[in-house]
């Protein structure tokens, strides 16, 4: 019995740790890591991430999700980080590079160049049309349980525009940025952690 009590005295402490991590992990956050340019000015290639897994989906939300079945040009898992623009239910639409939802013009000040985003000028039924999207084409309203996206990058992100919405199931996580990261730039963080607040 001495023994046992012995070898638990030194076993509790990493135990617990490993639980807690792994409780940490699988339910509340998620480490991850930005592939590509298309977040950019706000999230660079490969910067290092969390992903929360309780928090509420907003718009204006940059969150990660597989995209494995969503972008028909993938056969396996991929994770993709884009923003949240348009909600279950909202109608999505794009003047000369003016976003507007439910026919509000959002805030784009976040972006690189938001006045120079090729001038597009697009609707729900015209990306489907032109994109051939697989699902949900002729689309007016964002349907239910699924999110449309957009990258910080406009002109070069591989979004929603192309591949269409992105179900609820397949999203991991709402991204954080923390004050412990390599990122300097406090206007940058805002962007990513609290740019729903100011979506309008």
């Amino acid at each position: 019995m001495k023994i046992i009590k012995l070898i638990w005295n030194w076993l509790w402490l990493p135990v617990t740790l490993v639980m807690l991590t792994f409780g940490l992990v699988s339910y509340i956050a998620k480490p991850t890591t930005v592939s590509g340019p298309s977040m950019l000015p706000n999230l660079n290639n490969r910067e290092h991430v969390w992903a929360l897994m309780t928090i509420p989906l907003h718009r204006g939300s940059v969150i990660v999700f597989d995209a494995n079945g969503v972008d028909p040009t993938l056969t396996t898992k991929k994770l993709y980080v884009k923003r949240i623009i348009g909600k279950p239910g909202d109608i999505v639409t794009c003047k000369n590079g003016q976003i507007n939802v439910n026919g509000r013009p959002i805030k784009q000040n976040y972006i690189k160049n938001p006045k120079n985003t090729n001038n597009e000028s697009w609707s729900f039924k015209s990306l489907s049309k032109t994109n051939n999207w697989k699902k949900n084409r002729n689309s007016i309203y964002v349907p239910k349980n699924k999110y449309f996206v957009l990258g910080d990058n406009r002109n070069i992100s591989n979004d929603s525009r192309f591949f269409g919405f992105v179900p609820r199931r397949k999203i991991l996580g709402v991204i954080k940025v923390f004050w412990w990261t390599q990122k300097s730039n406090k206007q940058q963080k805002d962007n990513i952690n609290k740019q729903w607040k100011h979506f309008w």
